[in-house]
């Protein structure tokens, strides 16, 4: 048996990836890792006793080259007898606005949730190896993340299992070379437009060549050290959830929070993420700053509040209580609202989406209403887009001093029945952006700023 296969097969066993007779549905995008994990799992599916099925997406990104990567895929299968399923979805055409990254990695996780419940698949092998464990750390270090963040890549988590997670990206090639496989070759991979490649490409040559020649060994140890640390924390977070839980359903989780100001400020943010992870489907999406919005409601005068996650969870304080619940789609939407803005990112809102994004240039001006270019020093660590409120105050662009919000309005000529329904953008206690009507005096794009945020918003 090959080193490398050996290898694998441990660390398979090591972490109870695979049982005696499940179904492993592989993801199989034709590049150098993914056909490795295929040709591996071939040669020790008799060792392991399991069953296997292809999963190839055609994202469309490229054109006939996606096409001819399916057809290979499909080749390669066929002539292993391994049983295949190829499907082609227009990703770009769904993404719109969405970032590419984020929005392509659901879709595509998506297909693979489906595909396995057709198959009876148990488990799903991906082919992240351990360059991609290492450039995943230093990317959500750059990005600022925590513990769980610094544990990088999980080897198993659920029905996902990574059986190359130890192995580096030069013995993949190395395993590939010797017995004349030849994968497809994504030429994005080598061009340093995306973090990640940046990182692969021009960030961890130089700490290797100018710092320690061994980074990508320390890094991996770093992630070790971290997930076992984690794995203590979250469990003993999960003990001091059940303690505040009132009732937990698959749509709706309600915790009591009167002495939740008593818990360490880490025990609070994890419960909280434990808490949003039992109805929301991807925290992927929620990071740093939903978990301290969320608190800030907790710790907040206001008895009644509402925040509004990506993904459609809502979180609604009412006195002592905090429930987290899905929003129903159907539902119709009140007029009252209070919504995290996600920069950069799409943020939906009940009457449209805002659209943030950061921009290097600035000299053309905004090509309506419903855009503006924003000082992005103005903003917080918590930006919300809310509906008003009694006593609310800003500064006109072009005025020196505030003005009541309300008598603002009625200087528009708006309507009563239109003004609650206003979006609103608010860092802080200061407004920044009276949708569509006027932007704040404290977010002038000057000569002096060095970062621009760009704020659409598209009204249904």
């Amino acid at each position: 048996m090959h080193p490398l296969v050996q290898n694998v097969y441990d660390f398979i066993r090591e972490h109870a990836m695979i049982a005696r007779g499940e179904r492993v549905l592989v993801g199989v995008s034709g590049g150098p890792d993914s056909l490795a994990l295929l040709h591996i799992l071939v040669q020790l599916q008799a060792r392991i006793e399991c069953a296997l099925h292809v999963a190839h997406l055609d994202h469309q990104f490229r054109g006939e080259d996606s096409a001819a990567e399916a057809r290979f895929v499909a080749a390669e299968a066929e002539k292993l007898g391994i049983p295949f399923t190829v499907e082609s979805i227009d990703v770009p055409a769904r993404l719109e606005d969405a970032s590419v990254e984020a929005g392509a990695r659901e879709i595509r996780y998506d297909f693979y949730e489906r595909i396995a419940s057709h198959v009876h698949a148990q488990r799903i092998a991906l082919g992240h190896n351990a360059d991609d464990q290492v450039e995943t750390i230093l990317m959500r270090f750059l990005r600022g993340t925590g513990l769980t963040g610094l544990a990088g890549i999980p080897a198993k988590r659920g029905k996902y299992i990574r059986p190359l997670l130890r192995t580096p990206r030069a013995q993949i090639e190395q395993f590939l070379d010797e017995h004349h496989f030849t994968p497809c070759q994504d030429p994005s991979n080598r061009e340093p437009i995306y973090l990640r490649n940046k990182i692969r490409l021009e960030l961890l040559p130089w700490l290797q060549q100018e710092y320690n020649p061994n980074i990508q060994a320390a890094l991996m140890r770093l992630a070790d050290l971290a997930a076992t640390d984690n794995e203590l924390l979250e469990s003993l977070a999960s003990e001091r959830l059940a303690h505040y839980l009132l009732e937990s359903t698959e749509r709706s989780v309600e915790l009591r929070v009167d002495t939740f100001a008593e818990e360490p400020t880490a025990s609070q943010r994890r419960i909280i993420r434990q808490a949003i992870a039992l109805v929301h489907p991807h925290l992927v999406d929620v990071g740093y700053e939903h978990i301290e919005a969320i608190l800030g409601l907790i710790r907040g005068d206001r008895p009644n509040a509402r925040l509004d996650l990506p993904g459609g969870t809502a979180v609604i304080r009412e006195y002592d209580r905090l429930r987290l619940q899905k929003r129903d789609g159907n539902a119709e939407q009140t007029d009252d609202f209070e919504i995290l803005l996600k920069i950069p990112g799409k943020t939906p809102l009940p009457s449209g989406v805002m659209i943030a994004e950061m921009v290097d240039t600035w000299e053309t001006l905004p090509k309506s209403r419903w855009e503006v270019w924003i000082d992005h020093s103005a903003l917080s660590e918590v930006t919300v887009v809310r509906s008003r409120r009694a006593g609310d105050r800003f500064r006109p662009f072009g005025m020196s001093g505030t003005q009541k919000l309300k008598d603002f309005l009625i200087s528009q000529k708006i309507p009563r029945s239109e003004r609650d329904r206003i979006p609103l953008v608010v860092s802080g206690e200061r407004i920044l952006w009276v949708v569509g009507y006027r932007l704040a005096e404290e977010c002038r794009v000057t000569r002096q700023t060095r970062c621009v945020t760009r704020l659409r918003y598209l009204r249904q």
